[in-house]
């Protein structure tokens, strides 16, 4: 690989890896886990950081699958003596085995008691058992606390999370250390529509992407629309702007279709037997679906308003939206659970995992997707991989996205349109065999190529290219 990083340190700042992770979190995870694999084959270490005023350390728990096991040790930690916490805890826990298998000669196979039993030349009195227990709370800390890694040149800080709520001082003095900065620009939406966006947060975000210009040694944008706005911000802000690299986020279905195919239906597997979900997915009469976050820029309020109309008129079809709950989003809560037709023709479900949303795209009609603007577009291609059409607000994401796959609308009238002429077979069944014939690259097949530039950049970022194909 020529003159690459010995190190690749993810920021995770800001990042919950504890619940199901979507949107920037899942992306972050990506890199973690595809990196993890991509480090090994090229003798780097990929390693999951949280960076802060005083020190870098490691992110514990580790997230991810099938980390390391240098980095595991690493990420335990070391007691006062020097003594990694694992034996420790091992040997209490096997004197307990010991001790339980020495008294089951005497008691056969009756229950060890609660009180003291002679044993041999000692007392059978647990002390062993809390000896266990303080060890398992000092491994605990052990996990949580922070575990310092020092910077050195020739590392390379990889921002895909939340870099930008986090004070720009703080990667300044990573910088100052020698380590080389890449970050992940997901999109520019707070900037340019800011009306979407609580303030004072969107004017510190416009802040803070501007101060990025300051420390980063390069961009990463997660589509050409994105990498075309930051360079726009950047040049307007009159700001030197460092070389910016298209790296797309991969995919990964949800659930693979066959298992969607086989699987019984159960308590615990089957969206039609929870509560209102058969009343939204039961009928005949397949639903349309929105899928993301509960905010001003999805679009949902002019949708809601469109459906309302073409039901007034006799539309039979259902709508049902899928999200959890975002920013400035109680105006649209409102209108959610106050229209005539909520929990009749209009449901809202905030608490699918990826299987109750896999099942959804299966048993749906189409994706609507109103939003004013993305830096990607997920649903645009999960809708895809399973073979349905996507009604779609007509912006330049979109189109990169989608190309001609898309069914698009630039106004209610149209989107009207749009939802009545697939009311037609012969025309929805054009629209889903264009949908199946949409492929995305993988996380697996993608992001490795994606980490070979990343890793060069400590021998000159300005030899990164325009963007990373999604064909290799």
């Amino acid at each position: 690989m020529g003159q690459h990083a010995k190190r690749i340190l993810i920021d995770c700042s800001h990042v919950d890896f504890s619940r199901q992770p979507t949107g920037i979190p899942r992306v972050v995870l990506k890199y973690i886990e595809v990196g993890y694999d991509w480090g090994r084959r090229n003798g780097i270490k990929v390693i999951p950081v949280v960076p802060a005023q005083s020190e870098v350390s490691i992110c514990r728990p580790l997230p991810g699958r099938n980390p390391p096991q240098e980095l595991v040790l690493a990420a335990m930690g070391k007691t006062d003596a020097g003594q990694s916490l694992a034996p420790e805890l091992a040997g209490s826990l096997l004197s307990y085995v010991a001790d339980i298998a020495h008294h089951s000669l005497y008691l056969g196979a009756a229950v060890v008691p609660l009180t003291p039993i002679k044993a041999s030349s000692k007392w059978f009195d647990f002390r062993f058992v809390q000896k266990a227990k303080d060890a398992a709370k000092r491994m605990e800390r052990s996990v949580t606390e922070p575990l310092r890694i020092d910077l050195r040149p020739g590392d390379v800080v990889f921002a895909p999370a939340y870099w930008h709520d986090v004070d720009p001082e703080i990667y300044r003095k990573i910088r100052a250390a020698g380590a080389k900065i890449v970050v992940l620009v997901h999109d520019l939406l707070p900037i340019s529509f800011d009306r979407f966006y609580p303030a004072p947060w969107c004017s510190e975000f416009k802040e803070n992407v501007k101060a990025a210009f300051s420390y980063a040694d390069a961009f990463f944008c997660v589509s050409n629309s994105t990498r075309s706005a930051l360079i726009e911000f950047g040049t307007r802000q009159k700001q030197k702007v460092p070389p910016v690299m298209t790296a797309y986020n991969g995919f990964d279905p949800l659930v693979e279709q066959e298992a969607l195919k086989g699987m019984e239906i159960s308590e615990k597997q089957s969206l039609l037997l929870r509560t209102n979900v058969e009343r939204a997915f039961g009928s005949p009469v397949r639903p349309f679906v929105m899928v993301g976050s509960i905010e001003p820029k999805k679009g949902h309020l002019p949708t809601i308003k469109c459906f309302e109309a073409i039901w007034r008129a006799g539309h039979t079809r259902n709508l049902v939206i899928i999200g959890r709950r975002g920013w400035m989003e109680q105006s649209i809560v409102d209108a959610i659970e106050r229209s005539a037709y909520y929990e009749e023709k209009l449901f809202w479900f905030s608490d699918f995992d990826d299987f109750d949303l896999a099942l959804a795209y299966s048993r749906s009609h189409a994706l609507i997707f109103s939003s004013f603007g993305e830096g990607f577009g997920l649903p645009m291609v999960e809708a895809s991989y399973f073979g349905k059409p996507t009604i779609v607000l007509d912006t330049p994401i979109a189109r990169e996205v989608l190309g001609a796959s898309g069914l698009y609308f630039k106004d209610a009238e149209t989107l009207i349109d749009r939802i009545i002429e697939l009311e037609d077979r012969v025309r929805y069944g054009a629209a889903c065999e264009t949908a199946s014939g949409l492929s995305w690259v993988s996380w697996d097949e993608y992001t490795p190529r994606v980490l070979d530039k990343l890793a060069k950049v400590t021998a000159n970022p300005k030899t990164l290219p325009t963007c990373v194909p999604l064909q290799a």
